[in-house]
């Protein structure tokens, strides 16, 4: 048997080794496309997963910012209007202080979930420079609200203001810079 086989082989590859080459080339040609096959399918499927990451992550970062514009909205239009109104009726400045807890409280809440939405695709290294603007509103937050409930808003409003207001001022400023920061690296990193 092992003759016969021997012989066999022997004749294939003296007499018949053209169509013998060109069946092992068929062969190893049709191997390396299904290896190469499945290598692009799966850098295809890497690819997909990378790309709605990141268009995700974008999104994301947008929301965020946009979130962040409308929390600074609020007190840079709130401490103001705190300020100029005539605080001498009891109800109106009930009505006026509730209505700016309110707006601070509604903005800082979709502030915050935005933050908690973009935490979902920030590596520890990103979420660590997220973390000062965070503090920052939420410090300026309870200032305000705190602020506006206590006895130096109703008899010197204008003191309390510009405290809270060059606060503000340098925590935004702060925050800005940190979103720029945060803008330019995730384009760096994209490629952008």
């Amino acid at each position: 048997m092992y003759f016969v086989l021997m012989v066999t082989v022997r004749e294939l590859l003296t007499t018949f080794w053209t169509q013998t080459a060109f069946v092992l080339t068929g062969i190893f040609a049709l191997i390396f496309y299904l290896i190469k096959r499945q290598y692009d399918l799966g850098s295809k499927k890497a690819e997909i997963r990378f790309n709605a990451f990141f268009e995700k992550k974008i999104l994301s970062l947008m929301s965020f910012q946009e979130a962040y514009a409308k929390f600074s909205d609020v007190f840079a239009n709130g401490l103001p209007l705190f300020y100029t109104q005539d605080l001498s009726d009891l109800e109106k400045e009930k009505e006026l202080i509730t209505k700016l807890t309110m707006e601070i409280y509604a903005a800082h809440v979709i502030f915050s979930s935005k933050y908690q939405q973009l935490k979902l695709f920030l590596r520890e290294g990103e979420r660590e420079k997220y973390r000062p603007i965070m503090k920052n509103f939420q410090r300026l937050s309870q200032e305000l609200v705190f602020y506006l409930k206590s006895d130096e808003a109703k008899k010197e409003p204008a003191k309390g203001f510009d405290r809270i207001s060059n606060s503000y001022v340098s925590d935004f400023k702060t925050g800005a810079d940190a979103l720029r920061d945060i803008i330019v690296e995730f384009q760096k990193e994209v490629g952008y």
